[in-house]
């Protein structure tokens, strides 16, 4: 009697089958539940010991899972030992994987996170403001993906061909990939300013015939604030493409300056210059004379080309320098006699 009821059958399956596919729900339930409310406290424990941040975030991640993702891995478990219709395997099926999938893709956003913030931006310098930018973008642009590998996985489980889907998205991206070329190649100028780092906040630049000082450095394009006082938006594809002098970098400054005496200069005070100069740079501070040569004939005047070194990239220091050189000079040769040449014409007249 007893054999004759577990062999009636309901619903395809016996109610032995029934039977053992509850307790292997049960089971597993109750295998869930310790694990979760007695095994993951200890294995948190144990990674708090760690210095690895990685085992904490999978932990934590698996301790967020609802009662829902239990109860479906249980179900799914006990669908094993029964026969069921084609389309309640493929429902169960679908729905477990859908669920998995979505905490297993939490679980791997949190740890790509954790991956770029440490490996990538971990010994970070620079502007707050543009690595808080660059850093939001890779972590969306990380999780998009994420998500897209996830979703085509769940798709081709359910019997659709990816590889199509995949073609028609090739095609579309391609042709997004030309409407926004311009802005992509800004985003990627973008990234390499960043790390190649060719300019800071404030560092005092000279791009074309602009010189200014970097105010702001976004995602399309950098601003900077030029000495006449405007504001100057330049592409950041422009600015990895063109020739970057920045101030702020050099540790000296070589300056070449000329000067011209009149032909009418007497030999001996022609060979008075030169020492004239170096007495000149022997009392101005921040300035080291490198050399001074009396370069050619010009067209007017008697050619002198002095080349120095400023101790400092302050710009205003250089001028200040450079003025006194200038006044020193101008009250040195005033002293001796000697005049500057200007443009002159010689009309000779014959009778």
């Amino acid at each position: 009697m007893y054999e004759e009821i577990l062999e009636q059958r309901f619903f395809y399956n016996s109610f032995e089958e029934w039977a053992i596919a509850l307790l292997v729900l049960i089971g597993i339930l109750i295998f869930l539940y310790l694990f979760r409310s007695i095994l993951l406290g200890k294995l948190r424990k144990l990674a708090n010991q760690t210095s690895s941040q990685v085992d904490n975030i999978l932990i934590e991640g698996i301790s967020k899972t609802s009662p829902l993702f239990y109860v479906f891995i249980a179900i799914w478990g006990a669908s094993q030992f029964l026969l069921l219709p084609d389309l309640v395997v493929d429902i169960i099926n679908w729905v477990t994987l859908a669920i998995v999938l979505y905490y297993a893709t939490i679980i791997l956003q949190k740890l790509a996170e954790y991956l770029i913030e440490t490996h990538i931006f971990g010994k970070a310098k620079g502007d707050k403001d543009s690595t808080l930018i660059i850093k939001r973008f890779i972590n969306q642009l990380v999780k998009l993906v994420i998500w897209i590998i996830a979703i085509l996985l769940l798709l081709q489980n359910l019997g659709i061909e990816i590889s199509v889907l995949l073609g028609g998205l090739g095609v579309a991206g391609l042709a997004i990939a030309f409407g926004i070329q311009n802005i992509l190649e800004d985003i990627l100028s973008f990234f390499s300013i960043y790390f190649d780092k060719p300019f800071q906040i404030g560092d005092l630049v000279v791009i074309g015939d602009k010189m200014g000082t970097i105010k702001a450095v976004g995602v399309k394009s950098t601003r900077i604030e030029t000495l006449q006082g405007e504001e100057l938006v330049v592409s950041n594809k422009e600015l990895t493409s063109t020739q970057i002098h920045n101030h702020k970098k050099m540790q000296e400054r070589r300056v070449v300056f000329h000067f011209g005496v009149t032909y009418e200069t007497k030999y001996k005070k022609l060979k008075r210059i030169n020492k004239i100069v170096e007495q000149i740079f022997e009392n101005v501070e921040n300035a080291r004379l490198d050399r001074i040569h009396f370069q050619d004939y010009g067209d007017f005047s008697l050619n002198y080309e002095v080349v120095y070194y400023v101790t400092t990239r302050d710009y205003d220091v250089y001028m200040d320098i450079q003025e006194k050189i200038n006044l020193a000079l101008f009250k040195a040769f005033e002293e001796e006699g000697i005049d500057f040449a200007y443009p002159t014409k010689r009309v000779l007249l014959e009778k």
